[in-house]
Order: structure tokens, then sequence, then C-alpha cells
């Protein structure tokens, strides 16, 4: 994905995410992670970020792994409105 494509996504984006809470963080794979949303007015939903590829929203997300981890962990206790 080149800065353009980020810039349009982040463009599209913006107005659904301003004010919505991060629930929890995933990482699937070392390229993909996902962080659960809580949008106002929207319900809960699924940001899924896998590097240079995709970045999306989505209702029905890939199964959570059984053990976390400690990426998403740090993610979690570092960013404002996760948890």
């Amino acid at each position: 994905m080149s800065s353009v494509d980020v810039a349009a996504l982040v463009r599209e984006l913006h107005p659904r995410l301003h004010d919505a809470k991060i629930t929890k963080i995933y990482q699937h794979s070392p390229d993909e992670i996902r962080i659960g949303l809580h949008i106002f007015k929207e319900g809960r939903t699924n940001l899924v970020i896998e590097a240079g590829k995709r970045f999306h929203l989505t209702k029905n997300p890939e199964i959570a792994p059984n053990f976390p981890n400690h990426s998403p962990c740090f993610f979690a206790n570092t960013l404002p409105g996760a948890g």
C-alpha cells in the first residue's frame, strides 16, 4: 500500500472512527492485527490491518487466538481510549 492508499483509507474511515473506543486488540500473525472497536451509534466492529495488503472494517472477524501475544497487551495499555 502506498501513502496515497493510506491517506484515502484514513479520509474514508475517519468520520466513523473518530469517537470509536478500542475494546480489544488481537495479533493473528506477525503481519496482521485486529482491533476490536465500539463505534458510537453503530455498535461493535473490527478493524483488520494486514501490513502492506489490507485495512478494513468487518463484523465477521477471524476467531481470536487462544493465547494472547504480548504486543496487543502493550498497545492496549498505552493507547488512549483502549480498554
